[in-house]
């Protein structure tokens, strides 16, 4: 019995695009944060919030990929 898919393909790949972006986006902003001298403790979990939220933005998108070339 197959299941009914929650997102397309294409919502997959759109949607880890945005997660990956935002991720990389929330990175590079509190790298420069931490340079700027600013001892707010949130510029030290920023960055692995932002890792995360890229990792699986990048992992859904390429699953997305796959499934539209019909490999999975």
């Amino acid at each position: 019995m197959k299941g009914k898919k929650l997102l397309s393909s294409k919502q997959k790949i759109a949607f880890g695009s945005i997660f990956a972006t935002f991720g990389s986006i929330s990175v590079l902003l509190s790298v420069a944060g931490a340079f700027s001298g600013t001892d707010n403790p949130v510029i030290l979990v920023l960055p692995f919030l932002g890792g995360v939220i890229a990792g699986v933005g990048a992992t859904v998108a390429v699953v997305g990929l796959f499934e539209r070339r019909r490999m999975i």
